[in-house]
């Protein structure tokens, strides 16, 4: 047993060692040996996620003049409120559209994709089901609480539209979980996660609520079309985010993130053991035994000292961190 050594916090991994995951938290468990309580805990925030997110589509009155402002205030400061409750839980991801940028980033396993979107869709059909039935402003529209293309939008400019809101949402949201960057330029604190979904969310909603009705996200447009039993023009709140979606993965892994390099790149797309803590940018390629077997843990306990396991072939890896340190004991 090596004595611990404490050496100054290297977010950039200068030093050569793998990089801290310390924006998310249950997403970096690796697809063995699950938790299934752990896994039935990040199910169930996620549908209060979704649930709380949802809830308030039916219930604002169209026939005001500022429809759109009222709508995301309440969107938004529910978001607020969904990350705060829930980010420990499942990581607030809220929207189908989010889950799969994570999972397309490998920032989760694709074990937990099905289990996201699962619980998004059952917590939005549940939400949205109960303010149906309770609004009084439903009879005043035949498409009041849908996403539908707005009198002088084409279809076409209807889906490009969510394709563009959609990348501006997860360009934004993927740029601030990524582990590679220092932790000042990160979504690292509760409360500037919280606020940065909930902006995102308030700014386009507030610019396309009266153009395409601002989905972004393909389970609110899904549910409520469901409960009006109309489906003119869905396939555009489908289509449009999953493209944006594609284009800000590429953007973020190729471009945006701190680590982008060919060899980085290369490993994202064709290596199974493609791991994001490790600078392949400094270090190059991580050799085979020190990514096969290697499983990823991340908790967080009242100290809110992080505390990240690595198990390798033939010795275990564990990093301490806190706000101004790093700890390292090799066994």
């Amino acid at each position: 047993m090596f004595p611990c050594q404490e050496v100054e916090r290297d977010t950039n991994n200068n030093l050569g060692e793998y990089l801290p995951n310390f924006t998310l938290q249950t997403e970096t468990l690796s697809c063995r040996g699950q938790n299934w309580l752990l896994v039935f805990r990040l199910f169930f925030g996620e549908l209060v996620a979704s649930a709380m997110v949802t809830f308030p589509y039916f219930l604002i009155d169209p026939t005001l003049r500022y429809c759109a402002v009222s709508e995301a205030l309440a969107v938004g400061g529910l978001v607020y409120a969904a990350v705060w409750v829930t980010y420990p839980l499942s990581g607030a991801q809220i929207n189908p559209i989010i889950t799969l940028a994570f999972g397309l980033t490998r920032r989760i396993c694709f074990f937990f994709v099905p289990v996201y979107w699962i619980a998004q869709f059952l917590g939005a059909g549940f939400a949205m089901s109960i303010a149906y039935y309770i609004s009084p402003f439903v009879k005043l529209s035949p498409d009041m609480g849908m996403t539908m293309p707005r009198s002088g939008i084409t279809a076409f400019q209807a889906l490009w539209l969510e394709c563009l809101i959609t990348f501006l949402l997860l360009v934004v949201i993927l740029a601030g979980t990524d582990e590679a960057r220092e932790t000042v330029w990160t979504m690292g604190s509760g409360s500037t996660l919280a606020c940065v979904y909930m902006l995102m969310y308030l700014v386009t909603t507030i610019v396309t609520k009266n153009l395409t009705g601002a989905s972004m996200n393909p389970f609110r447009s899904i549910v409520a079309a469901i409960l009006r039993v109309r489906f003119e023009h869905q396939w555009i709140y489908a289509v449009g985010p999953l493209v944006g979606c594609l284009i800000a993965v590429v953007f973020n892994e190729v471009v945006l993130t701190e680590d982008a390099c060919w060899i980085r790149t290369k490993a994202w797309l064709t290596d199974m053991h493609y791991f994001r803590n490790h600078s392949y940018s400094l270090s190059g390629r991580p050799s085979k035994a020190s990514t096969q077997g290697a499983s990823t843990h991340l908790y967080s306990d009242s100290s809110m000292l992080f505390v990240a396991e690595f198990v390798m072939e033939d010795k275990a890896h564990v990093t301490l961190l806190d706000k101004n340190s790093m700890l390292f004991i090799l066994d």
